[in-house]
């Protein structure tokens, strides 16, 4: 007579199980999964998960490639390349520098160039964007930090420093758009006109006010009162630094507060 009832308890308790379980399985599927725009408000959540950018990246010319030092391993890129290895053994860095670019080798893909640019009288050709080795080239390495290291050939080339700065700010922007973390050099000494070597300072010390905490300067370090290369500090030919000078300019990044802050040393 009470089979009946028995059996519906039975059956209750079945049921009352299963929705425990069900109840349980949806609720840890809820804790595991992180929508998009969680990780997207949460910016240490995001920090935590984007563990794929670890490169810099060096945009530059002949000096950021090596030029005047000798070996190569007493090039400033490559004492920074050492140092950052040590600091950081996870990150690389790329040198994408090439001997003779301007900034408009590594402005923007795409970028206009104008044929009657802003200040000057006279036309001359403008390279074209190196699409190898450019801001774009850069990104595509999946940077947290690129440095810009371009210290003389746009004023050796004839450019003004209106387009010159405008083209920084070109390269400048690519990068914030991107969240990603830049320093720009100095210009350097070199075997200029007189006049073209007042730019060198004039310039260097525009870049230091467009940029702030964004510059490394080492200018006055290697320089003369006019701008040559110290004797101790000069390759021979007036337009690179030799072994002691490239230690000025790694030294001058090392030293350097923004940037020690960007490595936490």
């Amino acid at each position: 007579m009470n089979s009946k009832p028995k059996m519906r308890n039975n059956l209750i308790f079945v049921i009352s199980i299963c929705f425990l379980f069900f109840f349980v399985a949806c609720k840890k599927g809820t804790v595991n999964s992180i929508a998009p725009a969680e990780i997207a408000n949460n910016p240490y959540l995001y920090k935590s998960i984007d563990t794929t950018r670890t490169n810099i990246v060096i945009l530059g010319a002949s000096t950021a490639a090596g030029k005047g030092a000798s070996p190569l391993k007493y090039s400033w890129a490559r004492l920074l390349q050492d140092k950052l290895h040590v600091l950081a053994p996870k990150d690389s860095l790329i040198n994408l520098a090439y001997p003779g670019y301007s900034t408009y080798n590594v402005i923007p893909t795409g970028t206009i160039i104008p044929t009657t640019p802003s200040g000057l009288s006279t036309f001359i050709k403008r390279p074209l964007s190196d699409t190898n080795r450019n801001v774009n080239a850069a990104l595509k390495k999946r940077p947290f930090l690129v440095i810009i290291s371009l210290p003389s050939n746009d004023i050796a080339e004839g450019y003004s420093d209106a387009e010159t700065l405008n083209n920084y700010k070109l390269i400048i922007n690519k990068l914030k758009a991107a969240k990603v973390e830049y320093f720009i050099t100095s210009n350097q000494p070199r075997n200029l006109s007189l006049n073209e070597r007042k730019r060198l300072k004039l310039f260097s010390t525009l870049l230091l006010k467009t940029f702030p905490d964004h510059v490394i300067d080492y200018l006055d370090k290697l320089g003369t009162t006019t701008w040559l290369y110290k004797t101790y500090y000069d390759s021979g030919d007036g337009i690179h630094p030799n072994n002691k000078g490239h230690e000025v300019i790694y030294n001058a990044f090392i030293n350097y507060a923004p940037f020690k802050k960007a490595f936490k040393f």
